[in-house]
């Protein structure tokens, strides 16, 4: 074959198949589906993740029981320790109410899922349910009444009929008021079981139980205090208030 009709053979080919301009793979390439794009992370990135996935594997969880009378302190006490107020008015508990507390700690976050269970009789036959998996408890009666007193054994017999020998620690409420219960001998000699005496109101010893918890359940425990994220309120007198006014006043001049 000769040369002429090599090169026209080619050209016939190169025309057939309309050869691209620069405009038009410019904007072939433009439609592309985006899904091909790979986005590498930066180190920031990366540490993010990796230390999301730390907090995520370190942390610990606990399922406790919160028991007593109706009216001697339970929910006031979970939501002491939640908003760091103490709430005056009662109002019963319907059921059960499950809350998160999360403490920090030398081995990491740890929480107690607390079911704060009612003390109503009627809910009575509710509470094994509630009761199912528990892997501590909380029994909570009220210092200046002596009924509530005398069910703690009704309570220790439930729950211990239910989740068997775990930690229980009885603590006695409102221990703050003058008129009190003396003689708390429920815990002697009964094993797994602690006292404490607390105040939801004062703020009294009130990590105290669920620290004895952590470390029946998880060794040599340390509480850190965690930092607060509310902006602590700054009180102004009256004198200091007219001073900074009159700053302002003699600045704005």
């Amino acid at each position: 074959m000769s040369q002429t009709a090599t090169n026209a053979n080619a050209e016939q080919i190169l025309t057939d198949e309309q050869i691209l301009t620069d405009e038009q793979i410019l904007t072939d390439a433009d439609q592309i589906p985006q899904t091909l794009t790979v986005k590498k992370e930066g180190p920031e990135e990366g540490e993010k993740k990796r230390l999301a996935t730390d907090e995520k594997e370190e942390q610990i969880e606990f399922k406790c029981l919160l028991v007593g009378d109706s009216g001697v302190g339970k929910t006031t006490y979970i939501h002491r320790h939640i908003t760091g107020e103490f709430k005056h008015r009662h109002v019963p508990t319907l059921g059960v109410d499950v809350n998160a507390l999360d403490f920090h700690t030398n081995v990491g976050k740890i929480r107690f899922t607390v079911w704060d269970t009612a003390g109503l009789d009627k809910f009575c036959g509710l509470r094994r349910s509630y009761y199912m998996k528990g892997q501590a408890a909380i029994i909570m009666f009220d210092v200046t009444s002596p009924s509530s007193y005398r069910h703690v054994s009704n309570w220790y017999r439930d729950i211990v009929r239910v989740c068997g020998s775990i930690p229980i620690c009885l603590v006695g409420n409102k221990c703050e008021r003058s008129k009190r219960i003396r003689e708390i001998k429920f815990h002697r000699g009964r094993e797994n079981v602690q006292y404490f005496d607390i105040s939801a109101q004062s703020n009294q010893n009130s990590e105290k139980p669920f620290l004895w918890l952590a470390r029946k359940l998880a060794g040599n425990i340390i509480f850190y205090e965690q930092p607060s994220l509310v902006v602590s309120e700054l009180e102004i007198t009256r004198a200091k208030r007219q001073e900074i006014e009159e700053t302002l006043a003699e600045r704005s001049k």
